[in-house]
């Protein structure tokens, strides 16, 4: 499951802020906080859910919870 803060994203090519958490509430506040200042961003609560998004082999960067279950 995934939901994003920027519906700007799927209308540009701007870099997108990937966001891996299972972690819904920090996942969600990382997104607020850097959606609030202009970037546009992707949450996801696992790997596999980020791999499988048509957006994730566009230009971005990654923000990722080293501590994942699996």
């Amino acid at each position: 499951m995934y939901h994003s803060t920027s519906s700007r994203t799927a209308q540009t090519n701007a870099p997108i802020v990937f966001i891996v958490d299972d972690d819904l509430v920090l996942s969600g506040s990382v997104a607020s906080l850097l959606s609030s200042v202009g970037y546009s961003t992707k949450a996801f609560s696992g790997p596999e859910d980020m791999l499988a998004h048509p957006l994730a082999h566009k230009p971005g960067c990654l923000i990722l919870d080293v501590r994942l279950q699996g």
